[in-house]
Protein backbone atom coordinates (compact mmCIF):
# COMPACT_ATOMS: atom_id res chain seq x y z
CA UNK A 1 0.00 0.00 0.00
CA UNK A 2 1.19 3.49 -0.81
CA UNK A 3 -0.41 5.12 2.22
CA UNK A 4 0.80 4.44 5.70
CA UNK A 5 -0.79 5.79 8.89
CA UNK A 6 -1.34 9.55 8.74
CA UNK A 7 -2.75 11.48 11.66
CA UNK A 8 -6.35 12.45 10.95
CA UNK A 9 -5.81 16.09 11.90
CA UNK A 10 -2.91 16.44 9.47
CA UNK A 11 -4.86 14.87 6.63
CA UNK A 12 -7.93 17.04 7.27
CA UNK A 13 -5.76 20.15 7.26
CA UNK A 14 -4.15 19.12 4.01
CA UNK A 15 -7.47 18.42 2.26
CA UNK A 16 -9.10 21.63 3.51
CA UNK A 17 -6.05 23.62 2.39
CA UNK A 18 -6.38 22.11 -1.07
CA UNK A 19 -10.08 22.97 -1.10
CA UNK A 20 -9.23 26.58 -0.33
CA UNK A 21 -6.63 26.76 -3.10
CA UNK A 22 -8.39 24.79 -5.85
CA UNK A 23 -11.75 26.00 -7.14
CA UNK A 24 -14.26 23.19 -7.71
CA UNK A 25 -14.69 22.48 -11.42
CA UNK A 26 -17.61 20.09 -11.52
CA UNK A 27 -19.20 19.76 -14.97
CA UNK A 28 -22.69 18.59 -15.88
CA UNK A 29 -23.49 14.91 -15.55
CA UNK A 30 -23.33 14.36 -19.30
CA UNK A 31 -19.76 15.68 -19.37
CA UNK A 32 -18.54 13.56 -16.48
CA UNK A 33 -16.80 11.12 -18.79
CA UNK A 34 -14.85 13.96 -20.43
CA UNK A 35 -13.71 15.25 -17.05
CA UNK A 36 -12.78 11.81 -15.74
CA UNK A 37 -9.35 11.07 -17.16
CA UNK A 38 -5.89 10.01 -16.10
CA UNK A 39 -4.13 13.07 -14.68
CA UNK A 40 -0.46 13.73 -14.01
CA UNK A 41 -0.18 15.63 -10.74
CA UNK A 42 2.84 17.12 -8.98
CA UNK A 43 2.64 17.05 -5.20
CA UNK A 44 4.82 17.71 -2.17
CA UNK A 45 5.18 15.47 0.86
CA UNK A 46 7.14 15.67 4.08
CA UNK A 47 7.83 13.59 7.18
CA UNK A 48 9.73 13.93 10.43
CA UNK A 49 12.78 11.67 10.79
CA UNK A 50 12.43 9.45 13.85
CA UNK A 51 15.86 8.66 15.30
CA UNK A 52 18.14 8.06 12.32
CA UNK A 53 15.70 6.18 10.13
CA UNK A 54 15.91 8.41 7.03
CA UNK A 55 14.61 5.66 4.73
CA UNK A 56 11.38 5.35 6.71
CA UNK A 57 10.90 9.14 6.71
CA UNK A 58 11.42 9.20 2.93
CA UNK A 59 8.78 6.48 2.48
CA UNK A 60 6.38 8.42 4.72
CA UNK A 61 6.99 11.62 2.75
CA UNK A 62 6.21 9.81 -0.50
CA UNK A 63 3.05 8.34 1.04
CA UNK A 64 1.91 11.82 2.11
CA UNK A 65 2.61 13.23 -1.36
CA UNK A 66 0.59 10.46 -2.99
CA UNK A 67 -2.30 11.10 -0.63
CA UNK A 68 -2.11 14.79 -1.53
CA UNK A 69 -2.25 13.97 -5.25
CA UNK A 70 -5.40 11.89 -4.78
CA UNK A 71 -6.91 14.57 -2.53
CA UNK A 72 -6.51 17.13 -5.32
CA UNK A 73 -8.87 15.12 -7.54
CA UNK A 74 -11.35 14.68 -4.71
CA UNK A 75 -11.29 18.44 -4.01
CA UNK A 76 -12.17 19.17 -7.65
CA UNK A 77 -15.34 17.09 -7.26
CA UNK A 78 -16.62 18.15 -3.84
CA UNK A 79 -17.27 21.48 -2.06
CA UNK A 80 -15.30 22.17 1.10
CA UNK A 81 -18.21 21.68 3.51
CA UNK A 82 -18.88 18.18 2.11
CA UNK A 83 -15.17 17.35 2.39
CA UNK A 84 -15.21 18.27 6.06
CA UNK A 85 -18.52 16.60 6.93
CA UNK A 86 -17.75 13.41 5.05
CA UNK A 87 -14.04 13.26 5.86
CA UNK A 88 -14.27 10.08 7.93
CA UNK A 89 -15.99 8.28 5.05
CA UNK A 90 -13.50 9.67 2.50
CA UNK A 91 -10.57 8.66 4.69
CA UNK A 92 -11.81 5.07 5.05
CA UNK A 93 -12.80 4.58 1.40
CA UNK A 94 -10.25 6.65 -0.54
CA UNK A 95 -7.33 8.15 1.38
CA UNK A 96 -6.45 4.85 3.08
CA UNK A 97 -6.34 3.10 -0.30
CA UNK A 98 -4.28 5.45 -2.44
CA UNK A 99 -2.77 2.53 -4.37
CA UNK A 100 -6.18 1.90 -5.95
CA UNK A 101 -6.18 5.34 -7.60
CA UNK A 102 -2.48 6.02 -8.34
CA UNK A 103 -1.31 4.15 -11.45
CA UNK A 104 2.36 5.06 -11.01
CA UNK A 105 4.62 7.81 -9.72
CA UNK A 106 8.18 9.10 -9.81
CA UNK A 107 10.17 11.21 -7.39
CA UNK A 108 11.15 14.47 -9.10
CA UNK A 109 13.33 15.81 -6.31
CA UNK A 110 13.94 15.35 -2.60
CA UNK A 111 15.76 17.16 0.18
CA UNK A 112 16.70 16.79 3.84
CA UNK A 113 16.21 19.83 6.10
CA UNK A 114 17.17 19.16 9.70
CA UNK A 115 14.80 16.45 10.90
CA UNK A 116 12.34 16.98 8.01
CA UNK A 117 12.51 14.93 4.80
CA UNK A 118 10.69 16.44 1.81
CA UNK A 119 9.94 15.03 -1.63
CA UNK A 120 8.26 16.25 -4.80
CA UNK A 121 6.60 13.56 -6.87
CA UNK A 122 4.69 13.29 -10.12
CA UNK A 123 1.83 10.81 -9.89
CA UNK A 124 -0.62 9.61 -12.54
CA UNK A 125 -3.99 9.49 -10.82
CA UNK A 126 -7.13 7.82 -12.16
CA UNK A 127 -9.91 10.39 -11.93
CA UNK A 128 -12.47 7.89 -13.30
CA UNK A 129 -11.91 5.53 -10.37
CA UNK A 130 -12.21 8.40 -7.87
CA UNK A 131 -15.35 9.68 -9.61
CA UNK A 132 -16.87 6.19 -9.47
CA UNK A 133 -16.10 5.81 -5.76
CA UNK A 134 -17.56 9.25 -4.93
CA UNK A 135 -20.70 8.30 -6.84
CA UNK A 136 -20.92 5.04 -4.91
CA UNK A 137 -20.64 7.04 -1.68
CA UNK A 138 -23.53 9.25 -2.94
CA UNK A 139 -21.48 12.41 -2.59
CA UNK A 140 -21.88 13.62 -6.18
CA UNK A 141 -24.68 15.25 -8.12
CA UNK A 142 -26.57 16.78 -5.22
CA UNK A 143 -28.45 19.69 -6.91
CA UNK A 144 -31.85 18.13 -6.20
CA UNK A 145 -31.00 18.27 -2.49
CA UNK A 146 -30.00 21.92 -2.56
CA UNK A 147 -32.26 24.98 -2.46
CA UNK A 148 -33.37 27.28 -5.28
CA UNK A 149 -32.07 30.78 -4.55
CA UNK A 150 -33.49 34.29 -5.14
CA UNK A 151 -31.15 37.23 -4.50
CA UNK A 152 -32.75 40.57 -3.59
CA UNK A 153 -30.40 43.44 -2.77
CA UNK A 154 -32.16 46.51 -1.43
CA UNK A 155 -29.53 48.98 -2.68
CA UNK A 156 -26.12 50.37 -1.91
CA UNK A 157 -25.38 51.39 1.65
CA UNK A 158 -22.41 52.85 3.43
CA UNK A 159 -19.82 50.45 4.84
CA UNK A 160 -21.33 51.08 8.26
CA UNK A 161 -24.87 50.06 7.37
CA UNK A 162 -26.23 51.84 10.44
CA UNK A 163 -25.26 55.22 8.94
CA UNK A 164 -26.13 57.03 5.69
CA UNK A 165 -22.80 58.15 4.31
CA UNK A 166 -22.34 59.26 0.72
CA UNK A 167 -22.73 56.29 -1.64
CA UNK A 168 -20.33 55.20 -4.33
CA UNK A 169 -22.63 56.38 -7.12
CA UNK A 170 -19.89 57.46 -9.50
CA UNK A 171 -18.44 53.94 -9.60
CA UNK A 172 -21.42 52.60 -11.60
CA UNK A 173 -21.57 49.64 -9.22
CA UNK A 174 -25.19 48.50 -9.40
CA UNK A 175 -27.21 45.99 -7.40
CA UNK A 176 -27.03 43.76 -10.48
CA UNK A 177 -23.22 43.90 -10.51
CA UNK A 178 -22.99 42.78 -6.86
CA UNK A 179 -25.79 40.22 -7.22
CA UNK A 180 -24.04 38.57 -10.18
CA UNK A 181 -20.82 38.19 -8.18
CA UNK A 182 -22.73 36.65 -5.28
CA UNK A 183 -24.82 34.42 -7.56
CA UNK A 184 -21.65 32.96 -9.09
CA UNK A 185 -20.62 31.63 -5.67
CA UNK A 186 -23.98 29.82 -5.34
CA UNK A 187 -23.87 28.30 -8.82
CA UNK A 188 -20.35 27.08 -8.07
CA UNK A 189 -21.96 25.10 -5.23
CA UNK A 190 -24.47 23.66 -7.75
CA UNK A 191 -27.42 25.69 -6.45
CA UNK A 192 -29.89 27.17 -8.92
CA UNK A 193 -30.13 30.96 -8.79
CA UNK A 194 -33.25 32.62 -10.18
CA UNK A 195 -32.12 35.16 -12.79
CA UNK A 196 -33.57 38.58 -13.56
CA UNK A 197 -35.31 37.20 -16.67
CA UNK A 198 -37.02 34.46 -14.67
CA UNK A 199 -38.07 36.96 -11.99
CA UNK A 200 -39.55 39.32 -14.60
CA UNK A 201 -41.62 36.53 -16.16
CA UNK A 202 -43.10 35.41 -12.84
CA UNK A 203 -43.93 38.80 -11.32
CA UNK A 204 -46.47 41.41 -12.27
CA UNK A 205 -45.32 44.68 -13.94
CA UNK A 206 -46.16 46.72 -10.84
CA UNK A 207 -43.83 44.52 -8.81
CA UNK A 208 -40.83 45.50 -10.92
CA UNK A 209 -40.53 48.96 -9.35
CA UNK A 210 -37.68 49.19 -6.82
CA UNK A 211 -38.75 48.92 -3.20
CA UNK A 212 -37.51 51.69 -0.87
CA UNK A 213 -37.45 49.26 2.06
CA UNK A 214 -37.31 45.50 1.53
CA UNK A 215 -38.83 43.89 4.62
CA UNK A 216 -38.35 40.23 5.46
CA UNK A 217 -42.04 39.61 4.84
CA UNK A 218 -41.88 41.20 1.37
CA UNK A 219 -38.71 39.28 0.48
CA UNK A 220 -40.24 35.98 1.57
CA UNK A 221 -43.42 36.68 -0.41
CA UNK A 222 -41.40 37.45 -3.54
CA UNK A 223 -39.42 34.26 -3.03
CA UNK A 224 -42.61 32.23 -2.69
CA UNK A 225 -43.98 33.78 -5.88
CA UNK A 226 -41.04 32.58 -7.97
CA UNK A 227 -40.84 29.20 -6.19
CA UNK A 228 -37.53 29.91 -4.47
CA UNK A 229 -36.57 27.90 -1.40
CA UNK A 230 -34.26 30.57 0.03
CA UNK A 231 -34.23 34.32 -0.52
CA UNK A 232 -31.04 36.32 0.04
CA UNK A 233 -31.36 39.94 1.15
CA UNK A 234 -28.45 42.27 1.62
CA UNK A 235 -26.81 45.67 1.61
CA UNK A 236 -23.40 46.70 0.30
CA UNK A 237 -21.11 49.67 -0.04
CA UNK A 238 -17.67 50.86 -1.12
CA UNK A 239 -16.11 53.90 0.52
CA UNK A 240 -12.91 55.89 0.42
CA UNK A 241 -11.06 55.54 3.75
CA UNK A 242 -8.82 58.18 5.36
CA UNK A 243 -5.65 56.13 4.75
CA UNK A 244 -3.23 57.44 2.12
CA UNK A 245 0.24 56.61 0.82
CA UNK A 246 2.06 59.47 -0.85
CA UNK A 247 -0.06 61.96 -2.76
CA UNK A 248 -2.02 59.67 -5.08
CA UNK A 249 -2.52 56.23 -3.53
CA UNK A 250 -5.64 55.91 -1.37
CA UNK A 251 -7.31 52.99 0.37
CA UNK A 252 -10.89 51.83 -0.21
CA UNK A 253 -13.16 49.61 1.86
CA UNK A 254 -15.89 47.39 0.45
CA UNK A 255 -18.48 45.71 2.66
CA UNK A 256 -21.33 43.28 1.96
CA UNK A 257 -23.91 42.15 4.53
CA UNK A 258 -26.13 39.21 3.51
CA UNK A 259 -28.97 37.28 5.18
CA UNK A 260 -30.68 34.06 4.03
CA UNK A 261 -34.38 33.46 4.73
CA UNK A 262 -36.32 30.24 4.13
CA UNK A 263 -39.44 30.99 2.10
CA UNK A 264 -41.49 28.23 3.73
CA UNK A 265 -41.11 29.69 7.21
CA UNK A 266 -39.48 33.12 7.03
CA UNK A 267 -36.75 31.92 9.39
CA UNK A 268 -33.24 33.32 8.94
CA UNK A 269 -30.95 30.33 8.43
CA UNK A 270 -27.62 32.06 7.75
CA UNK A 271 -25.93 35.45 7.57
CA UNK A 272 -22.53 36.93 6.87
CA UNK A 273 -20.78 40.29 6.76
CA UNK A 274 -17.55 40.48 4.77
CA UNK A 275 -15.21 43.42 4.16
CA UNK A 276 -12.20 44.01 1.97
CA UNK A 277 -9.69 46.86 1.87
CA UNK A 278 -7.64 47.62 -1.23
CA UNK A 279 -5.43 50.46 -2.48
CA UNK A 280 -5.37 52.30 -5.79
CA UNK A 281 -4.50 55.64 -7.33
CA UNK A 282 -7.83 55.55 -9.22
CA UNK A 283 -10.94 56.05 -7.10
CA UNK A 284 -13.33 54.14 -9.36
CA UNK A 285 -10.92 51.21 -9.70
CA UNK A 286 -10.26 51.12 -5.96
CA UNK A 287 -13.93 51.13 -4.99
CA UNK A 288 -14.83 48.50 -7.57
CA UNK A 289 -12.00 46.18 -6.56
CA UNK A 290 -12.83 46.44 -2.83
CA UNK A 291 -16.53 45.77 -3.43
CA UNK A 292 -15.82 42.94 -5.87
CA UNK A 293 -13.60 41.15 -3.35
CA UNK A 294 -16.08 41.68 -0.50
CA UNK A 295 -18.96 40.39 -2.66
CA UNK A 296 -17.09 37.21 -3.58
CA UNK A 297 -16.12 36.58 0.05
CA UNK A 298 -19.70 37.12 1.22
CA UNK A 299 -21.15 34.89 -1.48
CA UNK A 300 -18.71 32.07 -0.70
CA UNK A 301 -19.32 32.28 3.05
CA UNK A 302 -23.12 32.36 2.78
CA UNK A 303 -23.30 29.62 0.15
CA UNK A 304 -21.22 27.31 2.35
CA UNK A 305 -23.46 28.00 5.36
CA UNK A 306 -26.64 27.35 3.38
CA UNK A 307 -25.34 24.06 2.01
CA UNK A 308 -24.40 23.03 5.54
CA UNK A 309 -27.85 23.88 6.92
CA UNK A 310 -29.71 22.37 3.98
CA UNK A 311 -27.88 19.05 4.02
CA UNK A 312 -28.36 18.77 7.78
CA UNK A 313 -32.08 19.61 7.76
CA UNK A 314 -34.92 18.65 5.45
CA UNK A 315 -35.96 21.59 3.27
CA UNK A 316 -39.54 20.38 3.11
CA UNK A 317 -42.14 22.83 4.51
CA UNK A 318 -43.16 22.17 8.09
CA UNK A 319 -46.58 23.47 9.09
CA UNK A 320 -45.40 23.84 12.68
CA UNK A 321 -42.39 25.99 11.71
CA UNK A 322 -42.21 29.71 12.41
CA UNK A 323 -43.86 31.76 9.65
CA UNK A 324 -44.40 35.44 8.97
CA UNK A 325 -48.12 36.33 9.09
CA UNK A 326 -49.36 39.81 8.22
CA UNK A 327 -52.38 41.20 10.09
CA UNK A 328 -54.32 44.18 8.75
CA UNK A 329 -56.26 45.65 11.69
CA UNK A 330 -59.13 48.03 10.97
CA UNK A 331 -60.95 50.07 13.60
CA UNK A 332 -57.86 51.18 15.48
CA UNK A 333 -59.25 54.66 16.13
CA UNK A 334 -59.73 53.62 19.74
CA UNK A 335 -56.13 53.33 20.89
CA UNK A 336 -57.05 51.44 24.06
CA UNK A 337 -58.82 48.76 22.01
CA UNK A 338 -55.80 48.41 19.72
CA UNK A 339 -53.44 48.13 22.70
CA UNK A 340 -55.63 45.40 24.18
CA UNK A 341 -55.70 43.54 20.85
CA UNK A 342 -51.89 43.63 20.65
CA UNK A 343 -51.60 42.36 24.24
CA UNK A 344 -53.94 39.43 23.57
CA UNK A 345 -52.12 38.69 20.32
CA UNK A 346 -48.72 38.68 22.03
CA UNK A 347 -49.97 36.19 24.63
CA UNK A 348 -51.19 33.63 22.09
CA UNK A 349 -49.22 30.35 22.15
CA UNK A 350 -46.75 30.24 19.26
CA UNK A 351 -46.40 34.02 18.83
CA UNK A 352 -42.68 34.88 18.97
CA UNK A 353 -42.48 38.48 17.79
CA UNK A 354 -44.84 41.31 16.79
CA UNK A 355 -43.83 44.33 14.72
CA UNK A 356 -46.00 47.29 13.77
CA UNK A 357 -45.13 48.07 10.16
CA UNK A 358 -47.61 50.89 9.47
CA UNK A 359 -50.13 53.00 11.38
CA UNK A 360 -52.91 55.03 9.75
CA UNK A 361 -55.84 56.97 11.19
CA UNK A 362 -58.05 53.90 11.59
CA UNK A 363 -55.87 51.03 10.35
CA UNK A 364 -52.65 49.25 11.33
CA UNK A 365 -50.44 46.70 9.60
CA UNK A 366 -48.69 44.17 11.85
CA UNK A 367 -46.30 41.31 11.08
CA UNK A 368 -46.16 38.34 13.42
CA UNK A 369 -43.56 35.58 13.72
CA UNK A 370 -45.79 32.63 14.54
CA UNK A 371 -45.51 28.85 14.96
CA UNK A 372 -48.06 28.06 12.29
CA UNK A 373 -49.96 29.71 9.45
CA UNK A 374 -52.57 32.45 9.20
CA UNK A 375 -55.53 30.12 9.74
CA UNK A 376 -54.09 28.76 12.97
CA UNK A 377 -53.41 32.30 14.19
CA UNK A 378 -56.95 33.41 13.27
CA UNK A 379 -58.39 30.45 15.18
CA UNK A 380 -56.39 31.51 18.24
CA UNK A 381 -57.66 35.10 18.01
CA UNK A 382 -61.27 33.89 17.73
CA UNK A 383 -60.97 31.96 20.98
CA UNK A 384 -60.00 35.03 23.03
CA UNK A 385 -62.12 37.54 24.96
CA UNK A 386 -61.41 41.26 24.41
CA UNK A 387 -63.58 42.70 27.22
CA UNK A 388 -64.66 46.09 25.79
CA UNK A 389 -64.83 45.14 22.10
CA UNK A 390 -65.16 42.24 19.70
CA UNK A 391 -63.38 41.27 16.49
CA UNK A 392 -64.57 40.45 12.98
CA UNK A 393 -62.07 38.38 10.96
CA UNK A 394 -63.20 38.82 7.35
CA UNK A 395 -60.22 37.47 5.38
CA UNK A 396 -57.78 34.64 6.16
CA UNK A 397 -54.96 33.15 4.09
CA UNK A 398 -51.81 31.29 5.09
CA UNK A 399 -49.83 34.56 5.12
CA UNK A 400 -52.44 37.25 5.86
CA UNK A 401 -55.36 38.05 8.18
CA UNK A 402 -57.74 41.01 7.95
CA UNK A 403 -59.59 41.83 11.15
CA UNK A 404 -61.83 44.66 12.33
CA UNK A 405 -62.16 45.77 15.95
CA UNK A 406 -65.87 46.20 16.75
CA UNK A 407 -66.71 48.48 19.75
CA UNK A 408 -68.88 46.74 22.38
Amino acid sequence: MFVSAIKTGTLIAMVVMLAAVLRPNVQAEEKASDQASIQAIEALGSAVISGKDVAKAREQAIDNALTSSVARIVVEHLPEEILIKQFKKLNEKIFKHTDQYVNNYKVLTEALSGQIYRVMIQATVSAPKIHKELSALKLLNRPANLPRILILLSGSKSVDVSQSDELAANTQLSDHFVAELIAKQFTDKKMEVIGADQLAKMTAPEDSAPLPVLTDATAVQMGQRVLADVVITGVFGALLTPNTMGTDVRSFKGAVNLRALRTDSGIQIASTEQTNVTVSDDENVGRKKALTNASILAGKALAAKIVSVWTDNSPQPDTSAVKIVEIIVEGTGSLSNFVMFRRVLSELPGVEEIQIKEMKADEARITVRFQGDGKKLADGLMMKSYETFGIDIFEVTAQKIKVELIPG
